[in-house]
This record gives structure tokens, C-alpha cells and sequence, in this order.
């Protein structure tokens, strides 16, 4: 993978220097990356204060490691989306459905499978769902959590130094 080099002084194509020719990435203005950014973290701050119903019953459940130990987001800018929770430890996003979800089905389809493509793995649930088989709700998280944990190795130790020997 190559680097375009930089412009000489006075050639300067300014934010737009930065390319990898690859043509997997190209970042042909990086001050608008940076603006869809803002916009993005600014959407993700006015959905979490006007939560839905389901929104709030769920997170209830899920803030402050009260589920399973496992730390979730809300309201989570990945790529260019927003996803309703996210455990970043376990790569799960949980989404749920109101009734606008029916109209845009074709849309949540091109989103999960970009987001599958980044390594999340994504489940979702309708409003009413949550609202009315709440238990059964938080059942189905879990057996997932569980079967993603299955699937992933042993993490390293936690110092970095591998396993003690017992010599002090």
C-alpha cells in the first residue's frame, strides 16, 4: 500500500493531501469526514436524551454493567450510522424496531450487513418486544452474548507477561 507524498510548498492541495492508493481508503477531504463526524456524535447526543419507551426499559437493564457484567453504549456512532446499543467487548449491537422500521426494512438490511462486515454482530427486536416480553428479551441477549463469547478465544492476560511461573 502506497502514500501519495505530499505537495511542495505552494502546490498544497490543502486537507485533501492525504490519499492511500490502495483505493480501499481515500480520503479526498478530511474536513468533511470531520464535519459528517460532528454531526453524527451531535445526532447520537439528542437521540439519547429523546429516548423511546422500549429505549429507556432496555437501557435500564444494560447501563452501568448491570447485565451480565458487560459494559453497553447507547446511541453509538459507528461508521456513518448510529446504533441503539453497543458492547464493544463482545462486538454486539442490539437494535430495536418501532413501527418506521417496516418502511425502511430494505435500509436496516444494507446497514447490518456493512456493520457485519466491520465484525459487530447484530440483533434486533421490536418495541413492543421489549415492553411486553422483557424477560424473554434479555434471554435472547444472553444466550447470544454466550454464544459469541464461545466463538472468540481467550483473551491475553491482562498484564501482558503471559502465565506466572510461581517464583516470586
Amino acid at each position: 500500500m502506497g502514500f501519495s507524498p505530499l505537495p511542495l510548498a505552494g502546490e498544497g492541495l490543502g486537507e485533501r493531501a492525504f490519499f492511500i492508493e490502495s483505493g480501499k481508503i481515500a480520503m479526498s477531504d478530511v474536513s468533511e469526514v470531520f464535519r459528517v463526524r460532528r454531526s453524527l456524535t451531535k445526532r447520537a447526543r439528542d437521540l439519547r436524551s429523546r429516548q423511546t419507551e422500549a429505549e429507556k426499559k432496555l437501557w435500564y437493564y444494560l447501563r452501568a454493567g448491570r447485565f451480565m457484567g458487560i459494559k453497553f453504549k447507547r446511541q453509538k456512532p459507528i461508521g456513518n450510522y448510529i446504533v441503539d446499543f453497543v458492547s464493544p467487548s463482545h462486538c454486539l449491537i442490539i437494535e430495536l424496531d418501532g413501527g418506521q422500521h417496516e418502511e425502511q426494512r430494505e435500509y436496516d438490511q444494507i446497514r447490518d450487513a456493512w456493520l457485519r462486515n466491520q465484525g459487530y454482530e447484530v440483533v434486533r427486536f421490536w418495541n413492543h418486544q421489549v415492553l411486553t416480553e422483557t424477560q424473554a428479551v434479555l434471554e435472547s441477549i444472553r444466550q447470544q452474548i454466550q454464544q459469541l463469547s464461545a466463538l472468540s478465544p481467550d483473551p491475553s492476560p491482562a498484564s501482558g507477561r503471559g502465565e506466572s511461573t510461581g517464583k516470586g
